[in-house]
C-alpha cells in the first residue's frame, strides 16, 4: 500500500505567505480503498437524517487514513445477503461503521413493509 504524499501550495496575499495543504491524496490512493468507498456510498443512499450523514462522513475520512481495505469477500456477502454477515468476518476498526450499516438496512426494509402493509389496507 503506498504511503500518503502531502502536497502543498504557497500562496502570497498582502505581504504574507499563507500554505493550503491538499489532503486528497491523489487518484491512487482513492484506489486502493475501493470496497470502504463502496459502504459509504451505500450508506449515503440510505442516510435519512444528520446522524446517518455523519457517520458517512467519518467513513470518508477513515478511508482516508487506513492502510488497508473491506475484503472483498465481505463486500459481496453483504450485496448478496443483504448486510446479513457475522460480526467476526468485519475488522475490527470497521466494526461501528458496519453495525450503523445493518441498523440502516433493518431501518429501510421496516419501512417498506409499513408502506406495503398500509398500501393493503387501503
Amino acid at each position: 500500500m503506498g504511503t500518503a504524499t502531502l502536497s502543498r501550495t504557497k500562496h502570497r496575499s498582502a505581504g504574507r505567505e499563507y500554505d493550503y495543504r491538499d489532503y486528497s491524496g491523489g487518484l491512487q490512493q482513492s484506489l486502493e480503498r475501493t470496497n470502504l468507498l463502496w459502504l459509504c456510498t451505500e450508506m449515503e443512499k440510505m442516510s435519512e437524517d444528520v446522524i446517518d450523514r455523519e457517520i458517512c462522513r467519518r467513513l470518508r475520512q477513515f478511508a482516508g487514513q487506513v492502510e488497508f481495505d473491506l475484503p472483498l469477500e465481505i463486500v459481496q456477502q453483504i450485496r448478496s445477503k443483504g448486510g446479513a454477515v457475522t460480526v467476526e468476518m468485519i475488522p475490527e476498526p470497521l466494526l461501528p461503521f458496519y453495525r450503523h450499516f445493518a441498523f440502516m438496512l433493518k431501518r429501510r426494509r421496516k419501512a417498506r413493509e409499513l408502506e406495503a402493509a398500509r398500501a393493503a389496507s387501503i
